[in-house]
């Protein structure tokens, strides 16, 4: 009976001894292939990161896009619309989010086809709020003279365009054009008290 737990206890030993020794030569070799690709890496490999400095761009609405490599997606009829619009909105609209007193709403139309929409009360924005910040698209449509926002909710917002290229709110078609939006704001999302006049800053 020793003599067999002896054996077992050997037996035992040397598989053990057998496993650790294999798990090392795996091992070894995936440090070799490693060190390897690591030693064929050089510095030139690597493009540097650049950015901007929080201090370059504080106090600003939004951080401005670098334009370069981008290609102009709205027509060039559109292009005369390109710009921030701005309107005071009192608190009382569900649409600014926000208890008391007014709130900025700003929109940003640039040339690559994005719309930025910001709200901004008491001077401050919440940016981990999605009703505070939201990235859109936009297109012109000559035919109606309307700017149309294209939200990411696949909600259209129609725009009127007056002489001086203020953007006034559509609500009829806001409410009517599509399914989509009917759907959204039986949905129970806020919708505009009033056709806003969103004034061109220049």
């Amino acid at each position: 009976m020793l003599n067999r737990m002896i054996y077992q206890n050997c037996i035992f030993s040397l598989l053990a001894l057998g496993m650790v020794a294999c798990n090392q030569e795996q091992f070894s070799e995936i440090s070799a292939d490693e060190n390897a690709t690591f030693q064929t890496a050089s510095k030139d490999d690597y493009e540097p990161v650049t950015g901007k400095k929080l201090t370059d761009v504080a106090g600003q609405t939004a951080v401005p896009i670098e334009e370069e490599g981008l290609s102009v997606s709205v027509s060039d009829n559109a292009l005369p619309y390109v710009g921030r619009y701005h309107v005071v909105v009192d608190c009382k609209d569900p649409i600014v989010y926000c208890e008391k007193g007014t709130a900025d709403f700003i929109l940003n139309l640039l040339p690559d086809g994005t719309a930025h929409r910001t709200i901004i009360h008491a001077g401050s924005i919440t940016f981990a709020s999605e009703h505070q910040y939201r990235q859109d698209h936009w297109k012109y449509d000559d035919i109606n003279h309307q700017i149309i926002l294209l939200r990411m909710s696949g909600v259209e917002f129609f725009y009127d365009i007056d002489k001086d290229k203020n953007l006034i709110m559509n609500l009829d078609k806001i409410a009517n054009e599509s399914e989509v939006n009917k759907k959204f704001f039986q949905d129970g999302h806020p919708f505009p008290h009033e056709a806003y006049v969103i004034k061109r800053e220049t």
